[in-house]
């Protein structure tokens, strides 16, 4: 870490002048050109869309990604206008800076989650020609033949890698978000960063970046930091050979110049050598600019476009149509995880297409209403709302929505523990899936049936067979996350007669989600993991489970709280300190009565009552098991509740509707 203001700025220049750098750039460069930030966009759209004061708060202060907004506005609604803001605008004295670096040969390669047109246009300004001397590369398949694990002594030319371009020293532009000018680059971001994944082409990317590409140091400008669901993971697992980064964060204060990392909370680039500058982004870039006589007169240079008649070209679109906005609503608190709300705006959207007429809605807001009480543990109604949208698709022939209301279905009477019927349901899915060629859907339904068999039926080979299938498709088709959650299944399958092959097939599930930089995977495997050791091993399993309560808090994924501090109430209480392992319990209990996790709830009812057992207050186990068998009948989950009542010492006559002592 270099120590003074002046050696950073030298350092800087030094590595600018030596062709050494590369630039890593975000939203931040592009204000001054009139374009909107995150922070000014999404407060207009969620005016346009007509939420009340408090649910249009809640959605701000959830930390929603910009492309997860997005995403669910284009599965509803054409964003073309929105995109088009992205192409607007001139270029600032940032990008003008940037291609007169790249110009006089200083900068070879840049990086940018942009999705706007103004580092192209600014190094255009400048006389150079797109696929002769520069090449933009915005789209998955581009990133593709990166090779991983490249030494420093391998090094070699990106390009030739990529097959692309033969001229060697062509100037670099990745894209690693899209282009506004290619709506399909955008779009596979948005399902990326929505899904909470990074593809490996693009990790491959990162891992290149910043690891291995010829240039030595990275300058980040522009960057928020804010990329948590899919960019910062890779980076933050960046192991080995790793650049000098400076990054400049802006400062609103002008005159303000340091160069500490310890500014930031949880900085990105902690474990990387280099420093961090507090600076404003105008000045750091005039002071870069006059420091090189190559780059001609320091010119600040600003812009203004008139963005938000974008948004209310948009909204015209939807303005009549409430079903439309009604579902864009319950789609956003679903992923927020708040789907009480989520039922709330389905329900309305359901009344305006029953009052329309329109079948194909309707079905749809019946899938939709299914899988968010399955998300909250009310299975019995959730499968009431899937056999109704089952029914409608059956009436329109839709055979894609038909196959996904079996596999839900599955789902469901898998976790009421009706298993022969969920299998039936499975194959169903199985079936038709393969008849239209919707390979995602038979991969779950083959994962999901491979689970029953291995966990419940204890039939290792036939689960191994199934999710074996499930694995095949999924890296067929690329998918990661069906990839890492077929290790997961694997080792649940493992879980009760090889729990080192269980620890085993976890610990590859985490990799996979290390790799493709999903968070909410991460935490998942910490959890599974922290739950299967032994006694003798319990406080290496609740490090784990603590470090999956860290991240799913920094994520205010409640369910997976609720899921942590259950199971480190269950630990806690193994090790027979029971006052924590009360606190975390109710902590649990608590968390599921909030956001109406039923099934959650009644488990955490059976654990409280499983731990007063323990202790030896037989009345409070026997009132909080009570609570725990009168709820799993009412969520029709009738194997649990025999479980209680098994433990209670009592016999139910399904027959006649009695206990029996």
């Amino acid at each position: 870490m270099v120590d003074n203001n002046q050696s950073v700025l030298e350092l800087i220049d030094n590595a600018i002048k030596s062709r050494k750098m590369a630039i890593f750039c975000g939203a931040g460069i592009s204000r001054n050109s009139g374009l909107p930030i995150v922070s000014e966009i999404v407060p207009r759209i969620l005016t346009k869309l007509e939420l009340n004061e408090e649910d249009k708060e809640e959605v701000l202060t959830a930390n929603l990604r910009f492309e997860v907004l997005m995403g669910i506005l284009a599965e509803n609604s054409d964003i073309t206008p929105i995109i088009e803001i992205y192409n607007l605008g001139e270029p600032n004295t940032n990008h003008i800076f940037i291609a007169k670096m790249v110009k006089h040969g200083y900068i070879r390669t840049i990086l940018t989650t942009n999705f706007d047109l103004l580092i192209e246009k600014a190094v255009r300004s400048e006389g150079l020609i797109e696929n002769v001397d520069y090449k933009v590369y915005y789209l998955e398949d581009q990133f593709n033949n990166i090779d991983e694990g490249i030494k420093p002594h391998e090094r070699f030319n990106l390009l030739s890698s990529i097959g692309i371009v033969k001229k060697k020293n062509m100037i670099q532009i990745f894209k690693i978000h899209g282009s506004a000018h290619s709506i399909e680059s955008i779009r596979t971001t948005m399902n990326s960063v929505a899904s909470k994944t990074l593809s490996d082409k693009r990790a491959r990317l990162i891992e290149h970046f910043f690891c291995t590409a010829k240039h030595d140091i990275v300058l980040v400008t522009g960057y928020s930091c804010s990329d948590v669901l899919d960019i910062n993971p890779k980076i933050l697992s960046v192991k080995e050979y790793k650049k000098m980064i400076i990054y400049q964060k802006h400062s609103g204060e002008a005159g303000e110049w340091t160069n500490s990392k310890v500014e930031i909370k949880n900085y990105l680039f902690k474990d990387f050598p280099g420093n961090m500058i507090n600076l404003d982004t105008d000045m750091f870039v005039e002071k870069l600019w006059t420091a090189n006589n190559k780059l001609g007169d320091y010119k600040e240079i600003n812009s203004f476009t008139d963005w938000e008649k974008f948004i209310d070209k948009w909204s015209i679109d939807i303005k009549d149509k409430s079903y439309t906005k009604c579902i864009i609503c319950s789609d956003l608190f679903n992923y927020i995880t708040d789907f009480k709300k989520s039922i709330k705006y389905l329900e309305a959207s359901l009344r305006i297409c029953e009052d329309l007429n329109d079948t194909q809605s309707i079905c749809k807001c019946y899938l939709k209403l299914g899988s968010a009480y399955y998300s909250l543990g009310d299975f019995s109604k959730s499968i009431e709302y899937f056999r109704k949208s089952l029914k409608f698709c059956e009436i329109i022939d839709d055979k894609f929505g038909i196959s996904k209301c079996y596999s839900h279905l599955g789902n469901a009477y898998r976790d009421i523990a009706e298993f022969n019927e969920a299998i039936e349901y499975f194959n169903k899915s199985i079936k038709i899936g393969t008849e239209i060629d919707d390979k995602q859907v038979v991969s779950k339904s083959y994962r999901e049936m491979g689970i029953i068999y291995g966990s419940i039926y204890h039939d290792t080979a036939t689960a191994m067979e199934l999710i074996k299938k499930s694995l095949e498709i999924c890296e067929e088709i690329g998918d990661m996350q069906g990839k890492w959650r077929c290790y997961t299944n694997l080792g649940h399958c493992y879980s009760s007669e090889n729990r080192n092959k269980s620890i085993d097939y976890f610990k590859k599930s985490l990799q996979v989600c290390e790799d493709i930089g999903d968070r909410e995977g991460i935490a998942a495997c910490y959890n599974d993991l922290g739950c299967k050791y032994e006694r003798n091993t319990i406080k290496e399993g609740i490090e784990y489970i603590e470090k999956s309560l860290k991240m799913y808090e920094e994520m205010d994924h409640k369910i997976g709280i609720s899921g942590c501090t259950g199971n480190l109430g269950v630990a806690y209480g193994i090790l027979g300190n029971y006052q924590k392992a009360t606190e975390y319990l109710e902590k649990c209990l608590k968390i599921c009565e909030e956001i109406g996790d039923k099934k959650g709830k009644y488990m955490s009812y059976q654990a409280l009552g499983d731990l007063n057992s323990q202790m030896g207050n037989s009345d409070k186990a026997n009132e909080y098991y009570r609570k725990a068998m009168h709820g799993y009948r009412e969520i029709g989950d009738y194997h649990g509740a025999r479980r209680i009542l098994k433990i209670l010492g009592v016999y139910y006559d399904e027959e006649n509707d009695m206990f029996l002592i």
